[in-house]
């Protein structure tokens, strides 16, 4: 995981970086050497894993869940988790709305909100912590 601005352009010196990252790991060079990784000419490409939360993540008729309500940064392992726990907070939502609270909706999208600040905080404080690479730009960015 890095930034896309501090990878290089183009496939060949792209390919070449994510080698020479590769080769730096401890168990996860272990499962990828060998001629397959190594000649594989699939093209590599980014794709961006921003921390996002869609604003309004509810309203009347629809709800937004999971990835589509909010995208927590793939370094925090919580994706999976607030996705499981989205859907079961949604279903108790339309239920809400289902028994006449029309505001549930609107609820729904300020509890989404008030989750997400309070994942940055945790983000921030935890990102503040890292210190093993202090050259890393990367990480430089995020304290």
């Amino acid at each position: 995981m890095t930034d896309a601005d501090l990878l290089p352009a183009g496939q060949s010196p792209l390919r070449a970086h994510w080698l020479r990252q590769l080769q730096e790991t401890v168990h996860t060079r272990v499962r990828t050497t060998g001629p397959a990784v190594e000649s594989t000419r699939l093209p590599l490409q980014w794709i961006a894993a921003a921390s996002e939360v869609l604003e309004p993540s509810g309203g009347t008729g629809w709800l937004a869940t999971g990835d589509a309500a909010f995208s927590y940064d793939p370094l925090s392992s919580q994706g999976i988790y607030k996705a499981l726990q989205s859907g079961l907070m949604a279903a108790e939502t339309i239920e809400a709305v289902f028994h006449g609270q029309h505001d549930a909706a609107l609820d729904w999208s300020l509890r989404n909100r008030q989750s997400f600040e309070r994942y940055l905080g945790t983000r921030h404080a935890y990102y503040g912590l890292e210190r093993r690479w202090p050259d890393s730009v990367f990480w430089r960015r995020r304290h």
